[in-house]
C-alpha cells in the first residue's frame, strides 16, 4: 500500500508541484491549504508524513505542528517544515516543536524527495520493531531508528522491552506506560547504556510488549533532557 503524505500550504502552485513529484515516486497525497484543514486531514487520513508551510491563514504551521504533537493519534507522525523562513530562531523553534526536518524555499525537488524517502525508511524500520518483528539496523541508522522507536512507544503509552543485540552483547530498554524505566548494556546503566546502544555497530532491534518484573528506575534525565544531551555530544 502506498504511503500517504499530507501536504499543507496556502500556495496552490506549491501544492501542485509537490503533489505531482511525490505521486510520481509512488506516494499518495492529501492536500490542505491551512493549519485547520491540515489537522482535519491528519485526523481523517492518518498520513505517514506531513509536509507543511509555516506562514498560512487561519492556523499557521507552528500551531499545526504543535496541535498534531499533542493529539494521541497524530503525535508520532513525522513532520517536515517547508518554508521561506530561514533564520536560526525559526529552526530552533521547529526542533522544540518536534519537527523531523526543516527545508527552505525555494527548494530542490530531488532533495525534498530524498528527505521523504529517508523519513519513510525510518518509519518502516520503527514499524518493523513495534509490530513485534526484528529490524537489522546499520550503525549509521541506529540513532534514528532507536530514537524513533522509543518516541513512538512513549507517544502510544506502551509497556515492554526494547532489545538491541549486536554480536554476543545485548542491551535492554524497559518502558512502563510510555516512560523510560530502566536500561542496561554491558555494565552500563540508564542514560549511559542507552547512549552506548545508539552507537552500536549493525544491530538487531526488537520490541517485546507486556509487563516485566519490577525494576528500579535508573534514569536520571527525562527523555527531553537525554535528547538535548545527545545533541550536545554530537
Amino acid at each position: 500500500m502506498a504511503r500517504t503524505i499530507l501536504l499543507v500550504d496556502d500556495d496552490e502552485v506549491v501544492l501542485e508541484v509537490l503533489k505531482e513529484a511525490l505521486q510520481a515516486e509512488g506516494f499518495a497525497t492529501v492536500e490542505a491549504q491551512n493549519g485547520e484543514e491540515g489537522v482535519a486531514g491528519a485526523l481523517a487520513h492518518k498520513p505517514d508524513l506531513v509536509i507543511s508551510d509555516i506562514v498560512m491563514p487561519e492556523m499557521d504551521g507552528w500551531e499545526l505542528c504543535q496541535t498534531l504533537r499533542t493529539l494521541p493519534s497524530t503525535k508520532a507522525i513525522p513532520f517536515v517544515f517547508l518554508t521561506s523562513l530561514d533564520q536560526t530562531p525559526e529552526r530552533v523553534l521547529a526542533g522544540r516543536l518536534g519537527a523531523d526536518a526543516y527545508l527552505t524555499k525555494p527548494f530542490d525537488l530531488s532533495q525534498l524527495v530524498e528527505k521523504v524517502r529517508e523519513l519513510v525508511g525510518r518509519l518502516q524500520g520503527r514499524e518493523d520493531v513495534v509490530q513485534g518483528g526484528e529490524s537489522s539496523v546499520p550503525a549509521e541508522k541506529m540513532e534514528n531508528i532507536l530514537v524513533d522507536t522509543i518516541e513512538f512507544l512513549k507517544a502510544s503509552v506502551r509497556t515492554g522491552v526494547v532489545s538491541v543485540r549486536s554480536g554476543p552483547s545485548k542491551g535492554l530498554v524497559y518502558l512502563e506506560k510510555g516512560q523510560l524505566k530502566h536500561a542496561v548494556l554491558e555494565g552500563r546503566k540508564g542514560e549511559k547504556a542507552l547512549f552506548a546502544m545508539l552507537r552500536r555497530p549493525r544491530s538487531q532491534v526488537s520490541f517485546s510488549e507486556g509487563e516485566f518484573p519490577k525494576l528500579p528506575s535508573n534514569f536520571k534525565l527525562t527523555w527531553d533532557e537525554f535528547m538535548t544531551s545527545l545533541t550536545d555530544k554530537g
